[in-house]
């Protein structure tokens, strides 16, 4: 099967003059559920990629720790269950009372995980946007949850979205929007966009599957 790299399809919106300015630019990462690797890894394994395909701007990461699979699908299904109307869904859809999810996720200690998680790229946005850089972000799968919610609490700080220089886009997304009008990218047989209330597929896959299902395989930023 052939490589096909997400980043290429991305090129034309990061290499934008809209954010070519005298203090650059910060490109961040935002990774989604059950990335293995360590913090520092990622930000390396980001910035070959970034480097590779020649951008301008500094290559960094929103990093989002895993805590296990299960746990990741928690913390994605609350930011779901809080973000939009389709939260009864998943309540039916999982046969799950609110005592039992109350629980899980206490004992996972998802509220304090994830305001840490939310709180560091929200401070890393911010330094950057202060500074007077432009702030990009490339969103994976729960990338988005986070992007979008840190965009909020940002434009709520400066008032308005002419005030602050920040593009989201996204990739695979669970989520029902992109932060600030930005673009999105997912494929017809990347299951993602069979959770209801997620932005549609707008990309179809010449790497197929066999049977031609959606498959998890192709979810990935980078497919080989």
């Amino acid at each position: 099967m052939k490589r096909f790299i997400y980043l290429f399809i991305l090129l034309s919106f990061i290499n934008l003059n809209l954010f070519a300015d005298s203090c650059g630019s910060r490109v961040f990462y935002a990774n989604g559920v059950g990335v293995k690797k360590q913090e520092r890894d990622l930000l390396l394994a980001w910035k070959e990629q970034y480097i590779s395909l020649g951008l301008d701007g500094t290559p960094s990461i929103s990093y989002n720790q895993s805590e296990g699979m299960i746990a990741d699908f928690l913390e994605a299904y609350q930011q779901l269950n809080g973000d939009d109307q389709w939260g009864w869904f998943w309540d039916i859809f999982g046969a799950l009372p609110d005592l039992m999810l109350d629980i899980i996720y206490k004992y996972f200690n998802y509220d304090e995980l994830h305001d840490i998680t939310l709180n560091e790229q929200i401070d890393a946005y911010r330094t950057a946007l202060k500074a007077g850089q432009s702030v990009i972000v490339v969103a994976h799968s729960q990338g988005n949850y986070f992007t979008n919610e840190a965009y909020d609490i940002l434009l709520k700080e400066f008032g308005s979205c002419s005030n602050i220089k920040f593009r989201m886009i996204s990739v695979a997304t669970p989520a029902d929007h992109v932060s600030n009008g930005g673009n999105h990218f997912t494929f017809d047989n990347d299951p993602i966009h069979l959770i209801p209330g997620s932005l549609n597929w707008n990309l179809r896959n010449t790497n197929r599957a066999d049977p031609d299902w959606p498959s998890i395989r192709f979810h990935g930023l980078i497919q080989k």
